[in-house]
């Protein structure tokens, strides 16, 4: 979770034509689950690989990350570039110690992932509904270790299984001291 102290400001509101002043606000963001369902379901567009955001819909997600009551709409308007940025840095936050090698991570790429798909793959490895509420990095490693963990072994190639039992098979005539 990331915590941001907003500076009172007066704003334009450009739905309602006015100015509209905020008081000093502190404000709890969570990049999770489910502030990406909830821009998702805003905007009825993948959040995930997305490349071009405007500007609109940066600070709408903001707004979906906040995990306070009652916050002002007005305070999201007051951001500083700095916190912006801030928030951006603490979205691309691994948030946990698990890599995967390039290859495997090149595999998941092409489909877009939505929350729906999110919310899938939990129920699918079951995995308990209050990881929606972790960083979404974290809860995405999760997935990705679900889904390493129950991939089937690898198929040894026949070549190298018959090397290894006739490895196997010499050592033990030598061992037993038999012709075999």
């Amino acid at each position: 979770m990331i915590t941001l102290k907003v500076k009172a400001g007066t704003n334009w509101d450009t739905a309602n034509e006015i100015f509209v002043t905020t008081p000093e606000t502190e404000i709890h963001l969570e990049h999770s689950l489910r502030a990406v369902s909830k821009w998702e379901s805003r905007h009825c567009k993948p959040f995930l690989g997305r490349k071009n955001w405007t500007a609109g819909e940066t600070l709408d997600y903001i707004r979906c990350m906040c995990t306070d009551e009652g916050v002002n709409p007005a305070v999201f308007l007051s951001l500083s570039k700095k916190q912006i940025e801030a928030v951006q840095k603490y979205i691309n936050l691994p948030r946990t110690a698990t890599w995967f090698s390039h290859q495997e991570q090149k595999a998941n790429r092409g489909s877009a992932v939505t929350s729906e798909l999110i919310y899938f793959w939990m129920s699918s490895y079951g995995i308990d509904w209050q990881a929606q509420d972790w960083h979404l990095n974290r809860l995405m490693t999760l997935i990705q270790v679900c889904s390493e963990k129950n991939k089937p072994p690898k198929k040894v190639p026949k070549a190298t299984a018959l090397r290894q039992r006739s490895a196997l098979n010499a050592a033990r005539r030598k061992k037993y001291n038999t012709g075999g």
